[in-house]
C-alpha cells in the first residue's frame, strides 16, 4: 500500500487593515489560520478521492482477465468511476483496500471434521429429513455447530463436541460425532405472525464478541408478504433467545437476504459501515418467486434498516425481460457461472457462447474472510448443469448438479459502500469446489476466528438406516 505523507505549512499575517502589532489580540490571527487549515483539509480530501479513483483504475489494469478467461461483454468493461454515485455507507476512503491475496480453493488443506448427529429425542427434536443452514464456532475449547434439522418440524438443533475431530486418513462417515444438544422451535425462536410453511429458520452465524447466535429465516416460496419479524438471536451459554434483539425489516428483503448469515471483519466494519458487522447474505433462486440471480448480501444498520452490498437482478425481473425479447438488458445486472447448461426456464438465461450465468439455489450461509493472508467472501451453492426444465421440479431445475465456489473480493464492496460501483456491478470468481473426498451437498461456508480454520457444511453426507446426515468439513488455508 503506497503512503502518502503530506507536509503542511501555515502562514500568518500579524499585519492586518490600519497595521496590527505584533502583541495584539491572538484572536484575529486564530481565525486566519483556522480558515486556511480548513481550506487545505478541503482541498487534500478532494486530491484523496482523486488517488483513490487513480488506484481503482490501476487496480482493474493490474488484473487483468478472470481466471476462468472468458470475453467480458461491454458492459463488464466500464470503469469502476462510471455508476451513478450512490450513498456512502460509513466512515473510511477507497485508499484503505485490501493488498492481501484473494482466496481461491486451491489453497484448501482438508484436515478432517465431524458428523452430525441423528437425534435420538425424537420427543424434542425430530428425526432429519432435509438439512439446511450450518454454522460452527469453537466456545470455551468445545465445538458447537448449529443447522436447521427439518424442513417439516422447522428446528435449528445443536451438535457439541470436545474430541479432536476427525483426519483425513479416515473415511468421513467414520469421523467423530457430534454429542446432542439444544433445539429450538421456529416458535421459540421468532415470533410467527405472518409466517407459513415454507419459511425456515436457515441462516445462522456465531459472534464470538457478544456470545450470540442470530438466526434469519427464508422462505422456500415467496407469494406473500414478509413475516414481522424474520431475524433473531440467541444468547451464550445460557442459549435463551433474547428479548432485546428482533429486526423488523421492509417488505420483500427476505427472498434475497433472509436465510443466510455472515459477519463483516470488524476492522472493515469500522472503516465503511459505522462499525456494523452482522450481514444478511444469501441470495440465489429459490424454488419460488424472489430470489437473485446470484449471491447477495446486505449490511444489518438498524432495527429497520439495512444497507446493500451485492444484489443482482431477481427472476420476475429476467422474465419479463425474456418475455420482451432481446437485448435483455438485465444481462447486465447477473452474475455469471458455467456454461454447461441450456435453459427451459422463462427466467434463467442459457449460456451466450463461452458465456454462461449464475444458476442453482443458495441454502447456506457464506463466509468473510478474516485470515492474516488471505481476503475473501466465500459462497458454496450446488449449481444445475445440462438441461433446466420447470417439469424436472427439482432444486435449480435440473437433474445434474455440482458443487460450486464463488468468491468475492471485498474491495469491491469497498467501492459499493462508498458510491463507486452498484451492488448489481459486483462479479466474482467461480470455480469448481473439489471436497477432497468428502461426500454430499455443500450448502453453507464458516471462517472460524478461533482456528483460523475454513469449515464447510455437507448435506446428505453419511447413512443413519434410510436417512443422510451432514457432516462439517474443515480447511486450513495455505500457500
Amino acid at each position: 500500500m503506497r503512503t502518502f505523507i503530506f507536509w503542511l505549512g501555515f502562514t500568518a499575517t500579524c499585519c492586518g487593515q490600519g497595521g496590527a502589532e505584533l502583541g495584539a489580540p491572538a484572536v484575529p490571527i486564530q481565525r486566519s489560520i483556522l480558515t486556511e487549515l480548513k481550506s487545505l483539509i478541503d482541498r487534500i480530501e478532494m486530491l484523496s478521492d482523486r488517488i483513490a479513483e487513480l488506484e481503482g483504475k490501476a487496480e482493474q489494469h493490474r488484473s487483468g482477465p478472470s481466471d476462468d478467461s472468458r470475453p467480458k461483454p461491454a458492459s463488464e468493461t466500464k470503469s469502476a468511476a462510471s455508476p451513478e454515485r450512490q450513498p456512502d455507507l460509513g466512515i473510511g476512503t477507497l485508499s484503505t483496500l485490501d493488498e492481501r491475496s484473494l482466496f481461491s480453493p486451491d489453497k484448501m488443506r482438508l484436515v478432517g471434521g465431524y458428523r452430525f448427529p441423528h437425534f435420538n429425542t425424537p420427543t424434542t427434536a425430530s428425526t432429519g429429513f432435509a438439512w439446511g443452514g450450518g454454522t460452527i464456532a469453537t466456545i470455551d475449547g468445545k465445538i458447537h455447530a448449529w443447522c436447521l434439522n427439518n424442513e417439516n418440524s422447522k428446528q435449528v438443533v445443536e451438535g457439541v463436541l470436545s474430541v479432536p475431530m476427525g483426519t483425513p486418513d479416515t473415511p468421513p462417515d467414520k469421523w467423530p460425532m457430534l454429542s446432542n444438544g439444544a433445539v429450538w422451535s421456529r416458535s421459540q425462536l421468532f415470533d410467527e405472525t405472518g409466517m407459513n410453511g415454507y419459511h425456515l429458520p436457515n441462516g445462522m452465524v456465531f459472534d464470538y464478541e457478544s456470545r450470540r447466535l442470530f438466526l434469519s429465516c427464508y422462505s422456500r416460496y415467496d407469494t406473500t408478504p414478509d413475516p414481522p419479524q424474520w431475524i433473531a438471536a440467541v444468547q451464550y451459554p445460557q442459549k435463551t433467545v433474547v428479548s432485546d434483539f428482533a429486526p423488523a425489516l421492509p417488505d420483500n428483503l427476505m427472498s434475497v437476504f433472509g436465510g443466510g448469515m455472515m459477519l463483516a471483519p470488524k476492522s472493515w466494519a469500522d472503516k465503511h459501515a459505522s462499525g456494523h458487522r452482522l450481514c444478511l447474505a444469501r441470495g440465489g433462486f429459490p424454488s419460488g418467486q424472489g430470489g437473485s440471480y446470484g449471491p447477495a448480501a446486505a449490511v444489518l444498520t438498524g432495527k429497520s434498516s439495512i444497507k446493500t452490498i451485492m444484489r443482482f437482478a431477481a427472476n420476475y425481473e429476467i422474465g419479463k425481460d425474456v418475455a420482451d425479447g432481446p437485448p435483455f438488458p438485465t444481462k447486465e445486472k447477473i452474475e455469471r457461472g458455467f456454461n454447461d447448461y441450456e435453459s427451459h426456464l422463462t427466467w434463467v438465461f442459457s449460456p451466450d457462447g463461452e458465456t454462461g450465468y449464475f444458476t442453482g439455489e443458495i441454502r447456506g450461509n457464506p463466509a468473510w474472510l478474516d485470515h492474516p493472508d488471505y481476503k475473501g467472501v466465500i459462497w458454496v451453492l450446488r449449481a444445475s448443469k445440462g438441461d433446466l426444465r420447470y417439469e424436472y421440479q427439482t432444486e435449480g431445475g435440473s437433474q445434474t448438479h455440482r458443487n460450486v465456489i464463488y468468491v468475492y473480493d471485498p474491495d469491491d464492496f469497498t467501492k459499493v459502500a462508498h458510491g463507486q460501483l452498484k451492488p448489481d456491478q459486483v462479479r466474482g470468481k467461480f470455480y469448481k469446489l473439489d471436497s477432497q473426498g468428502v461426500p454430499g451437498i455443500a450448502r453453507s461456508v464458516i471462517y472460524d476466528q478461533e482456528t483460523k480454520l475454513l469449515w464447510v457444511f455437507y448435506t446428505k453426507s453419511w447413512s443413519y438406516y434410510v436417512e443422510r446426515h451432514p457432516i462439517l468439513a474443515a480447511y486450513k488455508l495455505v500457500e
